[in-house]
């Protein structure tokens, strides 16, 4: 009886064991089988690519027809053709550009993503808006607009940029409005959209820092914007916002812009922002001083190398060594002969510094 138990103890275990090895060894087949099929789609698609690569460029160059290249593409291989285009559609300009969404709607595939638009599949939509967007028609904004709307976040995105590809400035006002309204698309989404309207819509953009009813969040975001396209159209709007704001993030985001423009004629309300107690303010006011290049304000500057704030000190002795050989001369003055040991450490610092991303750019 006994050794009838233990032959049966036995079995047990036996036979779980030998189950978990047959599913170990049955997945271990499956994803083997998943990196074999993976890799032969890679292998199939980059032939194809290379295949359809050889036909646009001889379409680019006028060898082939467009025809022919329709010919070729079939319906089923829209999908891929469309990913295989991207590249094109980012980088070529004028005349190769033109020509060659002329033959993506010759092909149909103009029509085949406008189509994809309605699709119950939550990519396939938002692929196509991407792709519309690509290619700037002015027959895919209406679709876009709609999209725009669409309560799936990425769907409205990719139609935000799709019509902020088209270049259309008169879409801006819809676009941002919906992007600000949106809770699931912050001011770094609205940027990257912003960004692909181009720079010709700065002084739309400074027009909104006017309006009351605007989130300084958004504000924000519009001043970088004009700072980082050294827009110095926008420098008195900006230099209204660093008198006026209470908003101490609006007044350093303004001083940040004023100094990438560069904006000369700030510079002395740049200078008043030194007096102040706000550490952050200092340290950005100082530091567009240097940006704005304005040596004439150097021996007031001076004053803060010995500030209590390290960012304001380090900010001040970077603007100085920006002056040239001048504030080059001040800071070594400083370093050997200041009785501040704060002032004589940071003049150091960045003489130091300066030194060495010299010989780094030699």
């Amino acid at each position: 009886m006994a050794s009838f138990l233990s032959s049966e103890l036995l079995y047990i275990p036996t036979v779980i064991i030998i189950i978990f090895l047959l599913i170990t060894f049955t997945l271990l087949l499956y994803v083997i089988l998943l990196k074999i099929a993976s890799r032969s789609r890679q292998r199939s698609r980059k032939r194809q690519f290379g295949i359809w690569e050889n036909l646009i460029l001889e379409y680019l160059s006028g060898e082939v027809s467009s025809d022919k290249i329709a010919k070729e593409v079939r319906i089923k291989d829209f999908s891929l053709f469309s990913e295989f285009m991207e590249k094109y559609l980012k980088t070529l300009k004028g005349e190769d550009f033109q020509s060659l969404t002329h033959l993506l709607k010759e092909m149909g595939l103009f029509d085949y993503n406008l189509k994809r638009l309605g699709s119950r599949k939550r990519w396939h939509r938002v692929y196509a808006a991407f792709f519309l967007g690509l290619m700037r028609d002015k027959e895919a904004v209406p679709a876009l607009q709609k999209g725009l709307k669409d309560r799936d976040y990425l769907m409205s995105f990719a139609s935000a940029s799709g019509l902020a590809k088209s270049g259309q400035k008169e879409h801006l006002e819809e676009t941002l409005s919906l992007l600000t309204q949106r809770k699931d698309l912050g001011p770094d989404k609205a940027a990257e959209v912003l960004l692909e309207f181009g720079n010709g819509i700065c002084s739309e953009l400074a027009s909104i820092l006017n309006r009351e009813n605007v989130d300084i969040k958004w504000k924000c975001l519009i001043i970088d914007l004009l700072g980082y396209w050294h827009d110095l159209e926008a420098g008195p709007v900006l230099l209204k916002i660093l008198h006026t704001s209470k908003d101490s993030e609006m007044k350093v985001r303004s001083i940040r812009s004023l100094g990438e423009m560069p904006y000369v004629e700030a510079a002395q309300a740049l200078s008043n922002c030194l007096d102040g107690d706000n550490d952050l303010i200092r340290a950005e006011a100082v530091r567009a001083l240097g940006r704005i290049g304005v040596s004439e304000y150097s021996g007031k500057m001076a004053r803060f190398l010995g500030d209590r704030n390290w960012s304001v000190r380090y900010n001040t002795a970077r603007a100085l060594a920006s002056f040239g050989e001048e504030g080059m001369a001040l800071l070594r003055k400083m370093a050997e002969e200041a009785d501040n040991s704060d002032v004589r450490g940071i003049s150091a610092h960045v003489l130091s510094e300066t030194e060495l991303l010299g010989k780094e750019s030699r």
